[in-house]
């Protein structure tokens, strides 16, 4: 580097406006000894051009490409030149303004003082792309206006300020004039994102839009594998429609694409390649794998999953442990705020004769005074609503789960065994004191049943206690009783309807 260049340099640093003037006209036109870089000569520029500086603003708005001043913010700046009467900054300003359809009107009045601008587009609104892309076209110096960067300038502004309108009027400006496939095929994919999110129209034609998502997902971009994916099902992504984005239903193409994205992380599409794999007319498509996929999906944490999973696992199960891997998915659903899982949970609660709170605690504290044991009992038999056999029988370190009771069930009553959820604060509160107790301090969970039966029959006895008032009514021997499988359907299919629809492919659990 040449010692003039370096003290030049040192002058710039120091503050020297002049010595910023003469770097930035150097990095501006690469002559001299540097190179060209448009933006490190703004930098140079910004002390001057926040002051003011009308040779400072002019140098910037002639010499600077508009795709650079757009790219840098920099339309106050050019607003100032074109008002100083700098031709190409009255050019640049007016192509600016076109790619805005509120302030098209005001950019033809600039185009018509520039230069560069005649009387030929006197009568041309501009309301059409392809009327910017002729003018763009018609523009002789490359240095001012590179044609294909400027309409993606414009559409990544246009997303910046939410402006789905005017994002699509640059986009299709852009594809008549060969912009830059990768770069294109993001914005043209960050516009459907923002369309689908807002409801808003997307006026860009779909094999566009089909062929930049395919572009996307080719690299890797999870969200455009989802977006393709689901609209080569033939189903909506977000607010769009599945033919604003494909040409055509592909299913083969569809389920790759959303396998991907769920590898990606992204678990929505797990559901969807359930809900698609029963349909599915290939030797891959089958119940098993809709299973496998509606899995994935609620492991991911899904509530929508974790609740379809559950309805379908407790409508058909045919044994206890079956049915306790349903409530346990519906207990993770309801957890997170899920009111149908709560709901459906709530089928599963017997009824419970009604006691005044004063009371059923006055009694409780009597029982255990009299025996811990029993008095944990009877307490989280009132709150999670169970019989008096249940109350006496459950085993406390094998039938506690976090999230209720799985009854096994005995040869006098409810032979198929049933399952207790906790579905309210005071249920899951008793359920804790209740499995803390038993863990470390009962005295009599190893006696035999009717030894506990005998004592707890002695003490409501010297009460004056009915067991009626406390315990739920015996289910008995009966086989039919709404604990889970189909007879719990029948009771609960309303709620199920909710959740698995009518259609077997909505049931991927079912077999």
């Amino acid at each position: 580097m040449r010692l003039e260049d370096i003290r030049l340099r040192d002058a710039a640093r120091n503050g020297d406006a002049k010595a910023c003037n003469e770097i930035a006209v150097r990095l501006f036109s690469g002559s001299n000894g540097f190179g060209r870089n448009f933006k490190l000569g703004l930098a140079y520029l910004q002390h001057a051009l926040l002051k003011k500086v009308p040779s400072a603003i002019l140098l910037a708005g002639e010499a600077v490409p508009l795709d650079i001043l757009m790219a840098q913010g920099c339309r106050d700046t050019l607003a100032e030149a074109a008002r100083l009467g700098s031709s190409k900054s009255r050019l640049k300003l007016g192509i600016w303004m076109m790619l805005r359809r509120d302030e098209r009107g005001e950019g033809a009045r600039w185009i018509k003082l520039s230069e560069g601008g005649t009387r030929k587009w006197d009568a041309v609104t501009f309301d059409d792309p392809g009327e910017l892309v002729t003018l763009l076209k018609s523009i002789a110096s490359c240095d001012l206006v590179d044609r294909s960067e400027v309409p993606l300038s414009g559409a990544l502004c246009a997303l910046k300020d939410l402006s789905i309108h005017d994002a699509c009027y640059c986009l299709r400006a852009g594809a008549q004039l060969g912009a830059e496939r990768e770069r294109f095929a993001e914005l043209v994919f960050l516009t459907v994102q923002l369309a689908a999110s807002r409801g808003a129209d997307l006026d860009l034609p779909v094999d566009l839009i089909e062929s930049s998502l395919w572009s996307r997902a080719e690299q890797g971009e999870v969200e455009a594998q989802y977006a393709l994916g689901r609209a080569l099902a033939g189903s909506a992504y977000g607010h769009l429609k599945w033919d604003q984005l494909a040409r055509r239903v592909d299913v083969r193409s569809s389920a790759a694409l959303l396998l991907r994205a769920a590898h990606g992380g992204k678990r929505e599409a797990w559901l969807d390649l359930a809900e698609m794999a029963p349909g599915y007319t290939t030797s891959c498509g089958n119940r098993e794998m809709a299973r496998f996929f509606l899995e994935r999906a609620a492991e991911s944490g899904l509530v929508e999953a974790q609740r379809k999973l559950g309805t379908a696992l407790l409508k058909d199960a045919t044994s206890v442990e079956r049915a306790e891997v349903g409530v346990y998915w519906l207990s993770q659903a309801a957890g997170k705020g899920d009111t149908v899982a709560d709901e459906l949970l709530r089928t599963l609660v017997l009824p419970l004769p009604e006691l005044s709170a004063e009371y059923e605690n006055t009694v409780i504290e009597r029982i255990r005074a009299i025996s811990p044991d029993l008095g944990a009992r009877i307490a989280l038999a009132r709150a999670l609503h169970l019989t008096r056999r249940e109350a006496m029988t459950f085993n406390a370190k094998q039938n506690i789960r976090p999230w209720g009771l799985v009854m096994r069930g005995t040869s006098k009553e409810n032979p198929k065994g049933r399952l207790a959820p906790s579905v309210t604060l005071r249920m899951k509160a008793e359920l804790e004191r209740a499995a803390s107790f038993f863990n470390a301090a009962s005295t009599s969970e190893d006696t035999l049943v009717h030894q506990r039966s005998r004592a707890q029959k002695q003490i409501f006895s010297t009460l004056s206690i009915s067991e009626s008032h406390f315990f739920a009514e015996e289910i008995g021997r009966s086989f039919s009783h709404y604990g889970f499988g189909r007879h719990w359907a029948v009771r609960a299919a309303p709620l199920i309807r909710t959740v698995l629809g009518d259609s077997r492919r909505d049931n991927p659990a079912s077999e």
